[in-house]
């Protein structure tokens, strides 16, 4: 089998895309600066304003879309082919955790707006309380920022300290300034990764106890910790716990619950929380189509993923890019290749941008099948 032409496109995001860009040229040991063939290509696509080189290699700045279109050419070996698929699927597969994060990833306040952060104080604050323990002096520190402290800004110092130092700077401000549900949220997102789970319900009923908000962002970050841990069943106890707490289900709840379930392949359960929801919920948001449609396609689920998108339509709901892109993701882990690429035309015909996470999957699937 010999390929023709494949074709790489990563999206330039942060330090960690930079690495595995350094990867990607390490792994094929190329050096662009030394392979016109490839040069050429990338400058046709990019102006050369827009990289550096560095140490022979191209690499862009920041917030720039990145194409490399590396022509195969029939004196290159079947062995390279086989090591730039590989590379190419190793970006990939994380590109599109990168893409399942920033969908899944939670805010703080639960739709309220975020206030304004204080960069300069905040970094100040962080410096006086560096280290991994607490004490005396730690507080004599504090002492010139107890009238500058906003319960936001504590949520923002707890989320970058370890969980002794975050506790006891929690316990501090407490004492300085009412704290709200933004401190207590990072706090309990700060335990879920210590897996302090008893500690969590604690907090909550100390929410409760002290008259602070709780919401469906509460139970959401209590869900989400469990499900990191592995913990699926007690995902349930919790989304079921939180009419104790006077918290109604709304469909962020539902869609977290099922996120975690389908993360666990626990697909029956998955397909029964979806039909709850839409019974419970008469509003499925973007975010919650986007998560169903992707939770069964990638599940291997594919006339699952196409029966909840046909409902997404019925229920006169317009797909986005990023519906789009999660079908024909399904589509590409079940190598339905035709059907992604119909998919492809489909959302082209709708007046629809593709992005980098709309060809990834279809670059990846194509190397895979050799086409």
């Amino acid at each position: 089998m010999r390929v023709n032409t494949i074709s790489c496109c990563l999206l330039w995001q942060d330090e960690e895309v930079f690495v595995a860009i350094v990867e990607l040229y390490l792994f094929l040991s190329l050096k662009p600066m030394s392979k016109p063939w490839l040069l050429a290509h990338v400058r046709h696509y990019m102006c050369s304003s827009n990289f550096k080189t560095i140490n022979s290699r191209i690499f862009p700045r920041r917030n720039r879309d990145f194409f490399i279109f590396p022509y195969i050419d029939q004196f290159t070996s079947q062995t390279f082919c086989e090591k730039l698929k590989t590379a190419h699927f190793t970006v990939y597969r994380f590109m599109s955790e990168k893409a399942r994060n920033s969908d899944e990833e939670i805010e703080l306040g639960n739709g309220h707006s975020n206030p304004p952060r204080n960069g300069d104080l905040l970094k100040e604050i962080c410096k006086a309380t560096e280290g991994y323990s607490w004490t005396e002096h730690t507080e004599d520190l504090l002492k010139p920022y107890e009238n500058k402290i906003s319960s936001h800004l504590v949520a923002m110092v707890i989320l970058q300290k370890p969980l002794v130092v975050a506790r006891r700077f929690f316990e501090w401000a407490d004492q300085k300034v009412l704290l709200d549900f933004y401190a207590y949220h990072a706090l309990l997102k700060k335990m879920g990764e210590y897996k302090q789970f008893a500690e969590m319900w604690s907090l909550l009923e100390t929410m409760k106890s002290h008259g602070c908000e709780i919401n469906s962002t509460t139970f959401c970050i209590i869900i989400k910790a469990y499900g990191a841990a592995g913990m699926i069943h007690e995902c349930m106890v919790v989304f079921s716990r939180a009419h104790q707490f006077d918290v109604d289900l709304n469909v962020d709840m539902y869609t977290t619950l099922l996120s975690m379930l389908f993360k666990a392949k626990m697909i029956n359960q998955a397909k029964f929380t979806f039909e709850r929801m839409l019974q419970d919920t008469s509003n499925v948001d973007s975010s919650a189509w986007a998560a169903i449609i992707r939770g069964f396609g990638t599940n291997g689920c594919v006339r699952e993923a196409e029966k909840c998108w046909d409902r997404m339509i019925d229920s006169g709901f317009k797909p986005k890019v990023v519906h789009y892109n999660c079908l024909i993701e399904g589509f590409c882990e079940s190598k339905s290749m035709n059907k992604a690429l119909f998919t492809l035309a489909a959302m082209q015909d709708e007046g629809l941008k593709p992005n980098a996470y709309t060809f990834n999957p279809i670059l990846g699937a194509l190397c895979k099948t050799g086409r």
